[in-house]
């Protein structure tokens, strides 16, 4: 066991050194093909729908992909291409190519420019997708009747450079796909002379390179404005592992072959495995100096669409923060709860983070709350002038800093003739009695 933990360290901090001084193509010995690095056999008939589905829930920390070929309108001609590039999770990369194709009305000449970005998708917990803008110079001639000479002649028309801004290629998945050249909108003189399409580049996913020590999901969240409970998926290869999840997705016997090769994580039903941490608070969305508040959060699996408790992994989960003081967290109940406070003068918001730590990747839900320090009350002036024979109300203006509430109960009352701001009962205060310093 000390072994495998070590091993685990050592590749994770492998990988940490690769991310941090940028990856090559010379790092052969960790890329892998994109099969092999899911454990998914090709001639499976399943491979494609398993591959997608392990690829949204665990992209690549990096892939190398290679333009395979151009399809020109039509479908025909279709000119092969071999330009790779290599982009890393959260980056952009650029990719050139140039080609000639010609049919029986146009020949034409592209020189093509491609950005792409990989990025996480942000309305998917685990899933990225790849963003490809492109701009390619095309020029060339097209075949055009000239009544002059009585017959069809080859001209030359005027090249144009067309601009396609980022699109969203869909999550990435499966191994294929292409990329659309043709601008969403042009000039009417381009539109006359060079095809209404042009084409599409279409590529491959060659190679990619999977993060060792298991898979890892961090996702930040606004604390909720009342007290209770909230929940958040948790993607279940986190919790069962890969191999589990392609099991469950394969069928065969579903989470409760899943048990069998992937320990104890999930349970004998016969449903895709799913699951949630849930995160608590006998508070709203504010912490305020002074008071002791508690937190808690449990992990629960979905069976038939209903949360069932498993006190297995609660125990996997921690709590922590930078801003905010959190006090030694213990199981209680179905629960990991514990006591947190901030101090005196807070910065405006602290984060209070929930970690589920498993045996085959790690759930993070960094949750924001704000920070009130010690309440004041701030009088926008010492002084309310009034008239001796003024029955009349008047009024005093004042701020408040640091109060849960945006009116709280606040009540006036008097002592020795002077006026004070206070939360107690309310003094009637007749005008000829007050003095403010």
């Amino acid at each position: 066991m000390i072994r495998k933990q070590v091993l685990a360290i050592l590749l994770l901090t492998g990988l940490f050194f690769m991310i941090g001084t940028g990856l090559t193509a010379q790092a052969a010995e960790k890329w892998q093909n994109v099969y092999e690095a899911y454990g998914i056999n090709p001639n499976d008939p399943r491979a494609g729908g398993l591959l997608s589905e392990m690829m949204i829930e665990n992209p690549p920390q990096a892939i190398a992909i290679k333009l395979e070929k151009f399809v020109a309108p039509g479908g025909s001609p279709i000119v092969p291409l071999n330009e790779e590039v290599i982009v890393e999770l959260g980056k952009n990369a650029n990719i050139s190519t140039t080609f000639n194709w010609e049919d029986d009305y146009y020949r034409l000449s592209y020189n093509v420019d491609l950005t792409v970005r990989y990025e996480r998708d942000k309305d998917h917990e685990t899933a990225a997708t790849l963003l490809w803008a492109s701009q390619a110079y095309v020029k060339g001639s097209r075949e055009t009747y000239v009544p002059e000479a009585h017959e069809d002649q080859w001209i030359e028309v005027a090249g144009d450079t067309y601009i396609r801004e980022a699109d969203v290629a869909g999550f990435l998945a499966w191994d294929h796909s292409s990329i659309p050249l043709t601008p969403k909108s042009r000039s009417e003189e381009s539109a006359k002379n060079l095809p209404l399409n042009l084409g599409d580049i279409s590529y491959k996913i060659d190679r990619v390179m999977v993060k060792s020590g298991g898979l890892s999901s961090i996702i930040n969240t606004d604390a909720s404005g009342t007290a209770g409970d909230t929940s958040t998926s948790v993607a279940a290869a986190i919790v069962i592992g890969l191999l589990g999840l392609a099991v469950a997705a394969a069928g065969a016997g579903a989470a409760g072959a899943t048990a069998g090769s992937s320990g104890d994580e999930a349970s004998n039903d016969e449903e895709a495995p799913a699951y949630q941490m849930v995160i608590g608070k006998d508070f709203g969305n504010a912490l305020k100096y002074g008071q002791k508040q508690r937190v808690w959060a449990r992990m629960v699996e979905l069976k038939n669409g209903a949360p069932v408790d498993r006190p297995d992994l609660t125990a996997r989960i921690s709590i922590f923060s930078s801003e905010v003081l959190v006090g030694a967290s213990s199981l209680r109940g179905q629960n990991v709860e514990a006591e947190v406070q901030i101090q005196e003068n807070p910065p405006q918001e602290g984060v209070i983070s929930f970690l589920y730590s498993g045996k085959h990747g790690t759930f993070q839900n960094n949750v924001r709350f704000r920070l009130l320090g010690k309440g004041k009350i701030r009088l926008a002036s010492d002084k309310v002038n009034i008239l001796s024979t003024d029955a009349g109300p008047f009024e005093l203006v004042y701020e408040l800093n640091n109060f849960v509430e945006e009116e709280p109960p606040l009540e006036i009352t008097a002592s020795s003739g002077l006026i004070a701001l206070d939360l107690a009962a309310c003094v009637r205060i007749l005008p000829k009695q007050a003095r403010f310093r």
